[in-house]
């Protein structure tokens, strides 16, 4: 596709707004990737580029909030990761150190992350992509999965038998309509929970 329909990305692409929490429930093929505006002041794009891309498997899902009471039981926050806001509502900042792992994003204001799929009963995807999620507030993207797993089967890891050529052809469709978007609408280049 040479030319991607600001109309049509539009109509799957949703703010993501304080005090929320969206999970989304993946399937073998689908691809989240997360997008973030790298400077906006050397190209017409902003320099739109990925950070990081999970190759998702029947059995994963993504929690995206910014909602201290949606976080799973096993997330702690850092007090020094957290606003004053969310400090004084939340006894959930606790944790000593920052926790960090392959299955947990921190996603900044104007941040994007991009549903990458085929059609399902429920949703239509536009040039290969289920859903665009723009971030207005900094929210976690918490990876997890129902499916047994091994030590060496990491959250959102790439199959031992490498991307098809197919889905290299969709992620790129991806990177090409997040150009298309252009600047979000507001960055943050901090990340604060709450």
């Amino acid at each position: 596709m040479d030319q991607l329909d600001p109309a049509a990305l539009a109509s799957i692409t949703r703010q993501f707004p304080r005090d929320a929490t969206l999970r989304w429930s993946f399937r073998r093929g689908d691809f989240l990737i997360w997008f973030r505006c790298q400077d906006l002041f050397t190209s017409s794009n902003g320099n739109i580029r990925p950070l990081d891309m999970w190759e998702m498997r029947d059995g994963d899902y993504v929690t995206i909030t910014n909602r201290g009471d949606d976080l799973p039981t096993w997330f702690e926050l850092n007090g020094e990761e957290v606003t004053e806001r969310f400090l004084r509502g939340s006894s959930r900042a606790t944790a000593v150190e920052v926790m960090d792992g392959p299955n947990i994003w921190r996603a900044q204001t104007g941040d994007r992350l991009v549903w990458v799929g085929e059609a399902r009963w429920d949703l239509t995807p536009v040039a290969g992509m289920l859903s665009i999620l723009e971030c207005d507030e900094c929210a976690l993207a918490l990876g997890e999965t129902t499916r047994e797993t091994t030590m060496w089967d990491i959250f959102g890891s790439i199959s031992q038998d490498g991307l098809s050529d197919a889905d290299i052809a969709r992620c790129h469709v991806a990177v090409k309509a997040m150009a298309a978007l252009g600047y979000p609408r507001s960055i943050s280049t901090e990340w604060l929970f709450g």
